[in-house]
């Protein structure tokens, strides 16, 4: 292939020999005898000139610009990495007794992969089924049942349900085995607070995420662990939004009645913030309510241990 200034290149690929002229005004003119060959000689004449450029962008849609520049874009290739991914980390099935309209196990999964097309779920039960071991060893199973590798990855989940001022939360692990953590008498009167949930957190690599938190179901915000406590449902399509009093979808002291499940207003998830926590937020749908509340996940591998770690990018 004939080039500017005389040149002349051996371009793999080339059917017949092409030619590129450059103007006194410095624009190529590119001769081919078929548009195969005119594409490729386009590409050529646009690396000669930009091929700085090429790479640049090609290193940074790939995440790869800190081999280059240095460990300051290492933050950047992170966030270039990681995968969007779509679901639902608070849904009930009958296990719960408390709502006639959830469906089976089996119903709340197929629900997931199959009408939702989530690419994860967690059924989080109140106690798995408040401490029965067979509906928990149930939905261990079934929650490995139900992995599509690449496609479709179930969590283990639980519901805690305490009463204003500790609150529900939602207990989410990446690996199975690990049994709801009982309540006791002292945690549901609300004499102590979530030190002992922190703790069994901790030792099973698990996190929690407090709900409904501005009912009577919700918390005044006494307690947060960041490490294993860094986000809050702040939306339920079966309920409200607690992101604070009067907000769209959230009731206020003028109309309490609009939000089920009581009026707290410490609960709202300002009054956290107002507290210095630096809490994540997501949305769910609860109980019955069909695909218009979820949450989404930004992690760079799509296997249950990235998911429980991308929670920090909900």
């Amino acid at each position: 292939m004939t080039a500017p200034h005389g040149g002349t290149f051996e371009l793999p690929g080339l059917r017949e020999p092409a030619e590129i002229v450059v103007d006194r005004w410095g624009v190529p003119h590119i001769y081919a005898r078929n548009t195969y060959d005119a594409f490729r000689a386009q590409g050529f004449n646009a690396a000669r000139d930009r091929l700085f450029q090429i790479d640049l962008w090609h290193r940074r849609g790939l995440g790869q610009l800190a081999e280059v520049f240095g460990p300051t874009y290492v933050e950047q290739d992170r966030a270039t990495r990681l995968f969007l991914y779509r679901g639902d980390m608070h849904r009930h099935t009958d296990v719960s007794q408390d709502f006639k309209y959830d469906g089976s196990l089996l119903e709340g999964y197929r629900y997931g992969i199959d009408a939702a097309s989530f690419d994860y779920i967690s059924l989080t039960d109140h106690q798995t089924g408040y401490d029965q071991e067979f509906t928990w060893w149930e939905n261990q199973q079934l929650v490995d049942l139900f992995q599509v590798p690449g496609f479709f990855t179930p969590l283990f989940g639980s519901e805690r349900s305490l009463r204003f001022p500790n609150g529900h939360r939602n207990t989410i692990f990446a690996h199975r085995g690990v049994r709801p953590l009982p309540i006791p008498p002292d945690e549901a009167s609300a004499k102590v607070g979530a030190a002992k949930l922190y703790q069994y957190l901790k030792k099973n690599n698990g996190i929690s995420m407090p709900h409904s938190s501005a009912t009577d179901q919700g918390t005044d915000w006494r307690d947060n662990d960041p490490e294993v406590e860094p986000i809050v449902e702040i939306y339920q399509g079966y309920r409200n939004s607690y992101e604070y009093e009067g907000a769209p979808k959230a009731a206020s002291a003028l109309n309490p009645h609009a939000q089920k499940s009581g009026w707290q207003p410490q609960g709202f998830w300002w009054n956290a913030l107002a507290k210095g926590y630096k809490l994540g937020v997501q949305a769910s749908s609860d109980h019955w309510s069909t695909h218009i509340s979820y949450a989404c996940l930004l992690t760079d591998n799509f296997t249950k241990k990235h998911e429980h770690e991308g929670r920090d990018n909900a």
